[in-house]
């Protein structure tokens, strides 16, 4: 399924001076980017790719680097109003508020609903932005969206899904449960997390493999990482354990493209037509 497309907005109409925004990090660019209103100045596009956020950072837009290390004197220097944040910490955002106001994204708080908050979060932003028909837009077409995808999977036989990032020494992974976007989008689209573990505020944990044991119906969907995935599988391809799990045995290990795993409601629109089409071409 196309990724779902976004009306652009100019700020405030012909009468009015665009605000200039600074989003350093993944989830703000994002959202920024999703109603149409462009930053000019960004998380580094590298980093950003990378990780396979979308939408893309236009050409222009200047680049601050490492969420982790956003460079101040580039923000300082764009002469920004406002700057937008989704994951990065508070001491961070404390340093930032020296250079310009702080809107931060509150949709990672350890607590359930990630999704809706998401979506709160974008529509208030949307609001104080002067974009609320743009987000609205975005609203309807993601709920739209969601019930398309949901009549697809209805011939989907129904298992539990572990959803991980598998890490290249073949004995440990990152899994992805409650408190993520990617639980949220899951559970409306139907589909069972397999994980019922603890996870962090952002929603997932990094544990042993031995740990996907634990569902033995399961099917397993690893996130593609390139090499650090290929690596990972030709690490388990020579574990015994591995290769005796029931869901290795019976072949339903299957891999899914690279998606923002720490984003804001674009990374849900993202995920949703990514697992359902996974989930989908494995059943065929």
């Amino acid at each position: 399924m196309a990724a779902i497309a976004f009306p652009r907005h100019v700020l405030g109409g012909d009468s009015k001076r665009a605000l200039r925004l600074a989003a350093p990090d993944r989830g703000a660019a994002q959202t920024l980017l999703a109603l149409g209103v462009v930053p000019v100045v960004a998380v580094s596009r590298d980093f950003f790719d990378a990780m396979g956020t979308r939408p893309a950072i236009p050409d222009g837009v200047v680049d601050c680097g490492d969420p982790s290390e956003p460079n101040l004197e580039v923000i300082a220097r764009m002469n920004v109003d406002l700057i937008v944040t989704s994951t990065i910490s508070s001491d961070i955002r404390e340093v930032l508020s020296r250079v310009a106001p702080v809107r931060a994204l509150d949709i990672y708080t350890g607590r359930p609903d990630a999704l809706g908050r998401a979506k709160r979060e974008a529509l208030g932003l949307a609001t104080e932005l002067d974009a609320t028909v743009a987000c609205t837009v975005y609203l309807e077409r993601f709920d739209d969206t969601i019930v398309a995808l949901r009549s697809r999977l209805a011939i989907w036989p129904r298992r539990p899904v572990y959803l991980v990032g598998l890490a290249p020494d073949g004995r440990n992974m990152t899994v992805y449960g409650r408190n993520s976007l990617m639980w949220d989008v899951m559970d409306t689209l139907g589909i069972e997390n397999a994980w019922r573990g603890p996870t962090s505020i952002y929603g997932f944990t990094n544990t042993g493999v031995e740990l996907l044991a634990g569902c033995p119906d399961a099917m397993i969907v690893s996130i593609d990482y390139g090499d650090l995935t290929n690596t990972a599988m030709q690490a388990l391809s020579r574990s015994v354990f591995w290769l005796n799990l029931p869901a290795v045995k019976t072949e339903r290990v299957f891999t899914i493209p690279r998606f923002e795993v720490f984003g804001a409601l674009p990374a849900a629109a993202q995920f949703a037509p990514l697992i359902v089409d996974t989930l989908l071409s494995v059943s065929q």
